[in-house]
C-alpha cells in the first residue's frame, strides 16, 4: 500500500513538473512574441489595402515672425506669404499632420453675419463703399429714400492653410475665399487667395507686390478703410532674406491698366491694352520691437 501511495505521490510530482515547464515555455515564447512586436504608434487601416497611417514623431515648430500680429476682425496678415518658415504662430496651433507625409494643415471656417442700417440710400446696401454713395444734385443716382436695412453673410470665409516646416524648402499651400463675388445670388463665390510657396519662390493669386498687408487696419465694416493701397493679382516672387532683418521681394505680376473715357478725346472707343507684366520690387525691414518698413515700387 505504501508502495502505491509513493507511486502515485511521484506521478503526481511528474505530472506538475511537466505543467510547470510547459508553462515556462509558454511564458518565455509570449515574451518572445512581445519583444518581436514593432513599437507602438498611433495607427490606422484602410479597409483591404493594409496602409498604415504613422503619426509623424518629430516636434513641429515654426521661426516666429517679427511682425507682431494684430488679431484683427478683417485678418489680411493670415494669408500673407513670408520668407522661410516664419510664422505669426510658431505653435501652429489649430493644424494636424497629413499622414504619411511631413505636412500640417489646418482647415479654417469664419462665418460672419452684417448688419447695416442707413437713414437714407447709401448706394451699397452690403458694406460702406463710399464711392457709391449718391451725391445731391445728380438725377438718377438715387440719392434720398427713406431708411433701409440689410442683412448678409457674404463676409463668411473658408480658408486651407498646408505646411511642412520640417522639410527643406518650407513649403506652403494657401487657399481663400469669400462670397462677395459679382452676380445676384445671395452668396457669390470670391477666390481670395490661391498659391504656393516653395524655397521662397511664390506663385499663384496673392496680394500686390507693391502691398503691405501687415499695415492693414482693423474695421468692423468689411470694406475696409475709405483709402489703401490693395491689390490681389496673380503674380511669381522671389523673397530674398538679406540678413535677420532685411528682406528684398521682387518679381512680376498681372497687368492691370484704366482708362477713363469720360470727357477726352479718345471718347468709348479707347481701351486699355496690356502688352508686358508688371514688374515690382519691394525691400522690407522687421523688427520684432520696432515695427516693419516696406518701401515698394511697380514698372
Amino acid at each position: 500500500m505504501k508502495t502505491l501511495i509513493a507511486k502515485s505521490l511521484l506521478f503526481g510530482a511528474m505530472v506538475c513538473a511537466m505543467n510547470g515547464i510547459a508553462t515556462m515555455a509558454q511564458s518565455t515564447n509570449t515574451a518572445g512574441l512581445e519583444s518581436e512586436k514593432p513599437e507602438a504608434v498611433a495607427t490606422g487601416t484602410n479597409a483591404g489595402s493594409g496602409v498604415v497611417f504613422t503619426v509623424p514623431t518629430e516636434p513641429i515648430e515654426g521661426n516666429a515672425s517679427p511682425v507682431t500680429p494684430r488679431d484683427n476682425l478683417n485678418d489680411q496678415q493670415e494669408a500673407a506669404p513670408r520668407p522661410g518658415n516664419e510664422t505669426l504662430d510658431p505653435k501652429y496651433r489649430g493644424y494636424f499632420p497629413i499622414p504619411n507625409t511631413p505636412a500640417i494643415v489646418m482647415f479654417n471656417a469664419k462665418p460672419r453675419v452684417d448688419m447695416m442700417e442707413d437713414n437714407r440710400n447709401s448706394g451699397n446696401g452690403d458694406r460702406f463703399v463710399t464711392a457709391t454713395i449718391p451725391v445731391k444734385g445728380e438725377p438718377g443716382n438715387g440719392y434720398g429714400g427713406g431708411a433701409q436695412f440689410n442683412m448678409n453673410a457674404k463676409g463668411s470665409q473658408l480658408s486651407v492653410d498646408v505646411r511642412a516646416p520640417n522639410m527643406p524648402g518650407n513649403f506652403r499651400f494657401y487657399y481663400n475665399n469669400d462670397f462677395f463675388g459679382s452676380g445676384s445670388a445671395a452668396m457669390n463665390y470670391r477666390l481670395k487667395q490661391l498659391y504656393g510657396e516653395f524655397y521662397n519662390v511664390t506663385a499663384g493669386f496673392t496680394y500686390s507686390i507693391f502691398e503691405d498687408p501687415d499695415v492693414w487696419p482693423d474695421t468692423v465694416d468689411y470694406e475696409g478703410p475709405n483709402s489703401a493701397i490693395f491689390a490681389r493679382q496673380a503674380t511669381v516672387r522671389y523673397m530674398l532674406p538679406l540678413g535677420d532683418a532685411w528682406q528684398l521681394n521682387f518679381g512680376v505680376q498681372q497687368p492691370s491698366s484704366q482708362i477713363d473715357t469720360g470727357g477726352t478725346v479718345f471718347g468709348a472707343t479707347a481701351t486699355p491694352d496690356n502688352h508686358l507684366p508688371d514688374g515690382g520690387m519691394n525691400i522690407r525691414w522687421e523688427n520684432s520691437k520696432w515695427g516693419h518698413v516696406q518701401l515698394a515700387t511697380i514698372l
